[in-house]
């Protein structure tokens, strides 16, 4: 049973449908349980055939949140008491938890979590994983950089945790393909597109991708910026647009479910989040050969090498984000240099069938060491 909190449209999701489609079905029998409503990769899921069992956790902070968590943490218990399932793989701070408290009342034999993300949590996350640790088997983090941080946070061993890097399918569409697509939001071929994907939440810093949009529209003309996300912030976000007078060149596209067809029509992609563990829309835009602008944070150094694939720069800096959008912009030789070299970087080391190949050698490895094969 794999857990997780959501069924969005979010990198682990994603991370998640792939896994759960395309392990041996000779060897496993997955299921997914959501701790809230079903969303769009749920709907995926299903058509694969997949069954999706949802707990209908609600949305909460301090009480609210508290008793929602209990309510979804008996019916996650029961839940595995009825399936009994041989591993419980869990995704997501919320999932992680309640997932490894419900399988040890369950007795499931092997329990695993999955960490994505570093910086950003609660306070008292790091103490609640401290004491919660003793439950799970195995852990696994999807960059290096979240593995230590893992380590220096909840004093977890390193033999007890395997970094496997996120898988995505290359882009297979034709220069030939490309050209005749129809250009989405109203977009020109004049223009210069520049496109950041994710959520609308502090963490992704766009407040400062903006402001570095008011000092490139000074140096490069028709200038495009696709921002394709929903969250909290959208509000505060289109506020901030306004106010420096960017409305005509920043587009919010609301939450786009097939991103493969924007990247065709993109000069640069750039994240300007705050923290990060890996970050999936990076490894996109990398695999339809798309130079990447980012910050220097998590575990994006493993991905985007500096000068090489993108250019990464310091977080919470609106000058050097604009600096290198307007280096790429002003020499597109090298910037379609940089996509193709990031195109052959995910080819070699983040593609779907390692990520998955590696999970599935780490189940068996832990079943084999647990006696449950």
């Amino acid at each position: 049973v794999f857990v997780i909190t959501s069924t969005g449209v979010g990198g682990a999701e994603k991370m998640l449908y792939h896994t759960s489609t395309s392990l041996d079905p000779l060897r496993y029998l997955p299921s997914i349980c959501s701790l809230k409503e079903k969303g769009e990769i749920a709907r995926d899921m299903e058509a694969a055939g997949i069954e999706v069992h949802c707990l209908t956790m609600a949305d909460g902070e301090q009480f609210g949140g508290w008793l929602a968590s209990l309510t979804a943490l008996f019916r996650l218990t029961r839940y595995l008491l009825k399936v009994r399932p041989t591993v419980v793989h869990s995704f997501l701070i919320r999932a992680n938890i309640l997932s490894r408290i419900a399988a040890f009342f369950a007795g499931v034999p092997l329990v695993i979590s999955s960490v994505r993300v570093m910086g950003g949590e609660k306070n008292y996350y790091h103490t609640v994983e401290k004491f919660t640790a003793f439950m799970v088997d195995h852990y696994i983090t999807v960059s290096e950089s979240v593995k230590d941080y893992l380590i220096d946070k909840a004093n977890l061993l390193p033999e007890k945790i395997t970094t496997v890097y996120n898988g995505v399918t290359l882009n297979g569409i034709t220069p030939e393909e490309e050209s005749s697509m129809p250009m989405p939001f109203g977009l020109k071929p004049e223009d210069s597109v520049i496109l950041s994907v994710g959520r609308l939440h502090r963490q992704k810093g766009y407040d400062y991708f903006i402001r570095a949009i008011a000092r490139v529209k000074c140096e490069v003309p028709c200038i495009k910026v696709l921002i394709a996300g929903e969250g909290e912030e959208e509000n505060n976000l289109k506020n901030l647009v306004r106010s420096l007078d960017l409305t005509r060149e920043i587009i919010f596209t609301g939450l786009s479910l097939d991103v493969g067809k924007i990247l065709p029509f993109t000069r640069i992609f750039v994240l300007s989040s705050l923290w990060e563990g890996m970050p999936n829309a990076v490894l996109e835009a990398m695999a339809a050969a798309k130079p990447v602008v980012a910050t220097r944070v998590g575990g994006v150094p493993e991905l985007v090498v500096d000068g090489e694939t993108g250019i990464l720069v310091p977080p919470e800096d609106p000058e050097a984000l604009a600096r290198a959008i307007i280096a790429l912009l002003q020499e597109p030789l090298r910037g379609r240099s940089m996509g193709e070299a990031g195109r052959e970087r995910v080819q070699d080391h983040f593609s779907m069938a390692a990520m998955v190949t590696k999970t599935d050698n780490l189940y068996q490895e832990l079943l084999k060491t647990k006696e449950l094969l």
